[in-house]
């Protein structure tokens, strides 16, 4: 008499394995890929947010100033406070005080002073590792700047009415 015996034979064990095996390196592919892309997503939205509040910051400090010089270091600065990339970060140094306006990470700042109908317009171009940010700011009491074209890399300012004589 035969009996029947129930069960998988080695062979089928062997494959099943080596098929979950494929599988799972699949999956866990798949998943390593997506937090990958997602960490990149994340450092670009950081960086984007991170430019756009260093702009804000800025357009609130200087949009009333009374007086404005563009330069290109803080060297020889006229004005009593001066805005600045210091350690990949943009600063207002006034006196021996420094105030952070971003929390790092940018690369590069550029300063453009424009004279559009008799008002002055200061474009600011903020860029970090990969991407760039531009604002333009109407400076309402400015009635007196050099405008040149060139771009400077700080800018010197007060916030103090000018004395008339």
């Amino acid at each position: 008499m035969i009996k029947k015996e129930d069960g998988f034979t080695l062979t089928e064990i062997i494959v099943t394995i080596g098929i979950m095996s494929i599988v799972i390196t699949m999956m866990f592919s798949f998943l390593e890929f997506n937090l990958g892309t997602l960490s990149y997503g994340s450092d670009q939205i950081a960086q984007s947010s991170n430019l756009r509040l260093t702009a804000l910051k800025t357009t609130e400090e200087i949009r009333n100033v009374f007086e404005v010089e563009l330069r290109d270091s803080l060297v020889g600065a006229t004005y009593d406070k001066v805005i600045i990339l210091e350690n990949n970060a943009l600063v207002i140094k006034e006196g021996s005080t420094t105030h952070h306006l971003s929390a790092g990470g940018i690369n590069s700042v550029h300063f453009l002073m424009e004279n559009i109908n008799d008002r002055y317009v200061l474009k600011i171009k903020l860029q970090s590792a990969d991407q760039a940010f531009e604002t333009q700011v109407l400076l309402n009491n400015v009635k007196n700047a050099v405008v040149d074209g060139k771009d400077y890399t700080a800018l010197s300012f007060s916030t103090t009415p000018p004395t008339i004589p």
